[in-house]
């Protein structure tokens, strides 16, 4: 009897030996979970968003309306490649902007934008000088709550000290130097929407 019930204890171990010897071998061929592709927990958390990317320009901070309409115009092309070619959704503040008098008040517009922001899946900074603008407030909030930040720039030097460094020390930032629009919509050709895709990291 004791051989036996020695014989069956010992064929149990050994199957449930095996079955966590199985799932651990199976886990080990899944692709990278999701917390490995985003540094951002509220992002992992988010099943829907109203928008696929924010995008985000310092319009506002120029002074006259022949500033403005040039920026509308660097952005302009940019958006519709995103809308048009990729068939992502698009928030963008500025799309009804080409003079200073278009602005909405700003405790509007801060509210407005904040709301899409937090309904964004990507943010996508274009920064094309060294000026004070509330895109960077924008970058903060983005950090948290959007599954990928791309700052696209003319020069990395016109960024603040932290957020040069922050695609270092974040999984989910991506930082580019180039021109609008000709730099952007060239990458956005060449990678089409896997240019905004979360990456694992290399750890």
């Amino acid at each position: 009897m004791a051989d036996t019930v020695l014989t069956a204890l010992i064929s149990a171990l050994a199957t449930v030996a095996a079955a966590v010897i199985g799932v651990a071998w199976k886990k080990s061929l899944e692709p990278k979970e999701a917390k490995d592709l985003s540094s951002s927990r509220e992002a992992l958390q988010k099943k829907s968003h109203k928008f696929d990317v924010f995008v985000s320009a310092p319009m506002a901070a120029y002074e006259t309306d022949a500033e403005v309409k040039a920026d509308h115009d660097r952005i302009g092309p940019v958006v519709a490649y995103l809308e048009d070619q990729l068939s992502l959704s698009v928030y963008w503040a500025g799309r009804n902007i080409r003079s200073k008098a278009d602005f909405d008040a700003p405790d509007i517009s801060a509210t407005k934008d904040v709301e899409a922001l937090l309904e964004s899946k990507f943010f996508l900074l274009l920064y094309p000088a060294k000026i004070a603008s509330s895109v960077l407030f924008e970058a903060g909030i983005a950090l948290r709550s959007c599954l990928t930040s791309i700052y696209f720039v003319r020069s990395t030097k016109h960024l603040p000290f932290l957020m040069t460094q922050a695609s270092q020390a974040f999984k989910n930032v991506r930082t580019y130097e180039g021109e609008l629009p000709g730099d952007l919509s060239a990458l956005l050709r060449r990678h089409g929407k896997e240019f905004f895709a979360p990456r694992a990291s290399d750890s």
